[in-house]
């Protein structure tokens, strides 16, 4: 964990910017809530802006079945999740993601990801058992053990940390619920499964994956005149014109 003096960032505060004055010394907390407070405008806006999902018509998150027991493919691609915009670069299998290992989950901070059971029976005539799968994401710090490139060749120690964000797929068995998600965590629902009793293998597949789009509309640029014109000299700062 990095070596911090304290967190005073409040979101309940509302604060939108943090300005430094001359004289006075520069503190990790102020630096560090800049950039929390900037990261939760950004949020903020995202979700006023667009609906939680996946690109219209594409295949991002897609999960699939494979052909082995109680295992999921989920195809790589972009989603925006309360927000906070997340990417997969490569096709992920369920049973091969890094956190069903305890021990880089334990690193990581977050709950293992259970191996995937087949709906016992009998009894006979059962109906099949629903299970909700679901992207986990959040954000994880990363220091030098991690990326040796955070270490100052100049000096040969650690100057900052940085953030990741991470994204995981979990299914919740014999629920259409989402669970309740962990501080720092967002949930975003992506399939259902309909797994009759005694079958390991996994066909019955729901897609629930709702796709983006703005939710208000064509988005348009506020006016921030007089303090945002002379930053960038934009004309569309002050008319408030669509870009």
């Amino acid at each position: 964990m990095g070596n911090f003096s304290r967190n005073t960032f409040d979101p309940g505060k509302d604060y939108v910017a943090v300005r430094l004055q001359q004289g006075v010394p520069v503190l990790d907390a102020d630096w560090n809530e800049l950039n929390d407070v900037t990261r939760q405008e950004l949020y903020d806006a995202f979700s006023l802006t667009f609906t939680d999902g996946v690109p219209p018509h594409g295949l991002d998150f897609e999960v699939q079945g494979r052909s082995e027991p109680n295992d999921l493919n989920i195809l790589a691609g972009a989603a925006l999740v309360r927000g906070r915009p997340v990417r997969v670069r490569q096709n992920l299998r369920y049973s091969t993601q890094p956190w069903v290992n305890p021990q880089r989950a334990a690193r990581d901070g977050v709950a293992v990801i259970p191996p995937l059971t087949t709906p016992p029976g009998p009894p006979e005539g059962a109906p099949p058992r629903i299970d909700l799968v679901y992207l986990d994401v959040w954000d994880r710090e990363v220091g030098s053990a991690e990326d040796a490139n955070l270490i100052n060749p100049a000096i040969g120690v650690e100057t900052s940390v940085r953030l990741k964000r991470e994204a995981a797929v979990r299914v919740a068995e014999g629920t259409t619920d989402l669970p309740t998600a962990p501080a720092g965590h967002v949930f975003l629902p992506l399939a259902r499964l309909r797994r009759p009793r005694n079958q390991a293998q996994i066909t019955n597949i729901e897609d629930l994956r709702p796709f983006f789009h703005s939710s208000r509309g064509t988005p348009r640029v506020l006016s921030f005149f007089p303090a945002f014109l002379p930053i960038t000299n934009s004309p569309y700062a002050a008319s408030g014109e669509n870009l």
